[in-house]
Protein backbone atom coordinates (compact mmCIF):
# COMPACT_ATOMS: atom_id res chain seq x y z
CA UNK A 1 0.00 0.00 0.00
CA UNK A 2 3.03 2.28 0.27
CA UNK A 3 3.24 2.42 -3.53
CA UNK A 4 -0.44 3.34 -3.79
CA UNK A 5 0.10 6.08 -1.23
CA UNK A 6 3.08 7.47 -3.13
CA UNK A 7 1.25 7.45 -6.46
CA UNK A 8 -1.81 9.17 -5.01
CA UNK A 9 0.47 11.75 -3.40
CA UNK A 10 2.03 12.55 -6.80
CA UNK A 11 -1.44 12.95 -8.32
CA UNK A 12 -2.39 15.33 -5.51
CA UNK A 13 0.81 17.39 -5.59
CA UNK A 14 0.64 17.92 -9.36
CA UNK A 15 -3.15 18.36 -9.33
CA UNK A 16 -3.88 15.52 -11.77
CA UNK A 17 -7.56 14.72 -12.19
CA UNK A 18 -7.56 10.95 -11.81
CA UNK A 19 -9.42 8.05 -10.26
CA UNK A 20 -7.38 5.39 -8.51
CA UNK A 21 -8.08 1.67 -8.87
CA UNK A 22 -6.36 -0.69 -6.44
CA UNK A 23 -6.39 -4.10 -8.11
CA UNK A 24 -6.45 -7.60 -6.68
CA UNK A 25 -6.59 -6.65 -3.01
CA UNK A 26 -5.69 -9.85 -1.15
CA UNK A 27 -6.85 -9.07 2.41
CA UNK A 28 -9.82 -7.24 3.96
CA UNK A 29 -7.43 -4.92 5.79
CA UNK A 30 -6.15 -3.65 2.43
CA UNK A 31 -9.72 -2.78 1.41
CA UNK A 32 -9.80 -0.38 4.35
CA UNK A 33 -6.32 0.92 3.49
CA UNK A 34 -7.31 1.55 -0.14
CA UNK A 35 -10.43 3.45 0.92
CA UNK A 36 -8.50 5.46 3.50
CA UNK A 37 -5.88 6.44 0.92
CA UNK A 38 -8.60 7.68 -1.43
CA UNK A 39 -8.85 4.95 -4.04
CA UNK A 40 -12.20 5.08 -5.81
CA UNK A 41 -12.23 1.36 -6.73
CA UNK A 42 -10.66 -1.77 -5.26
CA UNK A 43 -10.96 -5.16 -6.92
CA UNK A 44 -11.08 -7.98 -4.39
CA UNK A 45 -11.21 -11.71 -5.14
CA UNK A 46 -14.18 -13.29 -3.36
CA UNK A 47 -11.91 -15.85 -1.68
CA UNK A 48 -9.93 -13.05 -0.03
CA UNK A 49 -13.03 -12.05 1.93
CA UNK A 50 -13.65 -15.50 3.37
CA UNK A 51 -12.69 -15.98 7.05
CA UNK A 52 -10.63 -19.09 6.28
CA UNK A 53 -8.42 -17.10 3.94
CA UNK A 54 -6.83 -15.08 6.75
CA UNK A 55 -4.31 -16.23 9.28
CA UNK A 56 -5.43 -13.75 11.92
CA UNK A 57 -8.97 -15.10 11.98
CA UNK A 58 -10.70 -12.02 10.58
CA UNK A 59 -14.42 -12.73 10.29
CA UNK A 60 -15.52 -9.99 7.93
CA UNK A 61 -14.59 -6.74 6.27
CA UNK A 62 -13.05 -4.18 8.60
CA UNK A 63 -15.55 -1.89 10.28
CA UNK A 64 -15.49 1.81 9.55
CA UNK A 65 -14.95 1.77 5.78
CA UNK A 66 -16.67 5.12 5.79
CA UNK A 67 -19.41 6.70 3.75
CA UNK A 68 -19.29 6.40 0.00
CA UNK A 69 -17.69 2.95 -0.07
CA UNK A 70 -19.78 0.50 -2.02
CA UNK A 71 -19.17 -3.22 -2.01
CA UNK A 72 -20.55 -5.13 -4.99
CA UNK A 73 -20.35 -8.92 -5.06
CA UNK A 74 -19.76 -10.64 -8.39
CA UNK A 75 -20.06 -14.41 -8.33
Amino acid sequence: MDLVSQILNVFTVYDYLTEAIVASVCHPRYVLDAATLGAEIATVPYAALQPSAHRRGDRSLPQGLGRGVEITWHE
